[in-house]
Formats: structure tokens, C-alpha cells, sequence
């Protein structure tokens, strides 16, 4: 299913189709046509009901969205609004013609991680290991042993002024 932003409106005449204005050889137009988007369909899909709530988001475009952010090392708000003045970015996740407007409130970002878990955080990873391996962007032997950076993570500290010293 292609996706639309449901906030904006049909595209006026002119507007910029996004498939034959850009370039091919950038990382992110490449990642558009290597990416199993069918399979995070399938996998993520359980996570949503359509009789409850608001309709969800497409699954690509949080999932792109998920991409970008995590690639610039940025937070919900910078990627979502960064979106607009990436066309790339924009193509990446699945939009056919250039969009003005952000497609989401950061807060989509937060709420769809929560749905999908530690479960739909793994498939992402796996997708991406996967997709990384088919376009030999990734040695097997890459992916053996995983280094986990921990001095961000909180630790069980006491300080002196602490009441149970």
C-alpha cells in the first residue's frame, strides 16, 4: 500500500513525484528498493487492530522514520522534522510525492515502540542486519560479537548524603 499523509491534500498539478525527480545512488534511495517493507507489514501488523482507536500509521513510515532517526543519531522531534527537507528520507518511507508537512507528532515515534516491544525492536534489527548482508554492506563475521556501550545505563549508586548510609 503506498502511503499518503492523511493531513495534507491530493498533490496540486505539478506536484514533485518523488521516483523520477530523484537520484538512484544515494544510500537512502537504494535502502527504498533493498528493505523488505512486506515483511515488517507482516511481522508488525499483529500489533494493531483496526476496530480499536485511531487508524494506525503505515507500518513503512514509522519504520523509515525509526531508520532516519536512528542513522542521524537524532531525536523524535529533530527526525520527524527533518522529514520534510529530506526528500530522500521521504521516498525512503514509502511517499510518492514530496510532502511539506511533517507526516506525524513525535509522540507516534514513542507510542509505536511501546506497542511493538522488545518483539518489533528485534525484527527491525533482523531486517536491517539482513538487508545490510544482501547488498554486501555487512561481513557475516561483522555481526558475531556485539560490543554494548552501558555507561549511559543508570546504576544502583549511593552518595554520601544518601539516608540509608
Amino acid at each position: 500500500m503506498k502511503w499518503r499523509n492523511p493531513k495534507s491534500r491530493a498533490p496540486r498539478s505539478g506536484g514533485v513525484l518523488l521516483k523520477g525527480f530523484l537520484n538512484s545512488a544515494p544510500p537512502l534511495s537504494r535502502l527504498a528498493g533493498v528493505v523488505n517493507w512486506a515483511h515488517f507489514e507482516r511481522q508488525l501488523g499483529k500489533f494493531y487492530a483496526e476496530e480499536m482507536g485511531r487508524p494506525a500509521l503505515a507500518t513503512r513510515l514509522v519504520v523509515g522514520l525509526h531508520y532516519l532517526k536512528y542513522r542521524y543519531n537524532v531525536s523524535d522531534e529533530v527526525g520527524v522534522a527533518s522529514w520534510v527537507e529530506n526528500p530522500y528520507g521521504q521516498y525512503c518511507c514509502g511517499a510518492e510525492y514530496c510532502e511539506h508537512e511533517v507526516p506525524c507528532d513525535p509522540t507516534s515515534l514513542v507510542k509505536w515502540r511501546q506497542r511493538v516491544g522488545v518483539e518489533g525492536s528485534a525484527q527491525l534489527l533482523k531486517e536491517s542486519l539482513v538487508a545490510a548482508q544482501r547488498e554486501a554492506g555487512l561481513a557475516l563475521g561483522e555481526v558475531k560479537r556485539v560490543n554494548v556501550e552501558t555507561t549511559g545505563q543508570e546504576k544502583a549508586m549511593a552518595f554520601p548524603t544518601d539516608a540509608r548510609l
